[in-house]
């Protein structure tokens, strides 16, 4: 796999805006960022045919996956990414989180703003501007080891503060 891993879990739908990821990916040009798309749906295909036309490699379509399978996709990710247009709350960033990923989570999911701190355990931004996912991502990229370096602080904060235990 390449040397920084970004990942998305989730239906393959329009509404989720996965393509605004491989067009910041395909603009962005670095060959060291890889991204994992785990799910399926109605917009595979568009995404796969996307990737080929634009000869954008690094890009790892794994299909649906049971839960008991995403662990391995949490541990081997630098940075989850929820470019949804619309998302009421967004369950994976609970998990991302717990999993100590760094999340860059839509301004229109409803998790953004009660779990995300940003600049430390990930950043809230607007999926409709593909300038500003390349930014994320570059800036991201800059600074993986630190962020790698506090996933532990992340899993536990994220497991403490939303936790089940906490909640019931």
């Amino acid at each position: 796999y390449p040397k920084y891993l970004l990942l998305y879990i989730g239906q393959l739908i329009r509404r989720k805006g996965i393509i605004q990821v491989l067009k910041a990916l395909n603009i962005f040009g670095d060959q060291e960022i890889g991204f994992f798309i785990v799910g399926s749906g109605p917009e595979e295909n568009n995404l796969k045919t996307f990737c080929k036309e634009n000869k954008l490699q690094n890009v790892f379509f794994e299909g649906f996956q049971q839960q008991d399978e995403l662990a391995k996709y949490y541990a081997l990710a630098d940075i989850f990414i929820l470019p949804s247009f619309e998302e009421v709350w967004g369950l994976v960033v609970n998990e991302a989180l717990s999993g100590g990923l760094y999340v860059l989570s839509s301004k229109y999911a409803g998790a953004s703003y009660d779990l995300i701190r940003n600049g430390w355990n990930g950043e809230i931004f607007d999926p409709e501007n593909v300038g500003e996912i390349i930014r994320l991502i570059k800036r991201v990229k800059e600074n993986i080891e630190d962020i790698r370096e506090h996933r532990d602080d992340i899993s536990k904060y994220a497991c403490e503060e939303f936790g089940i235990e906490r909640y019931t």
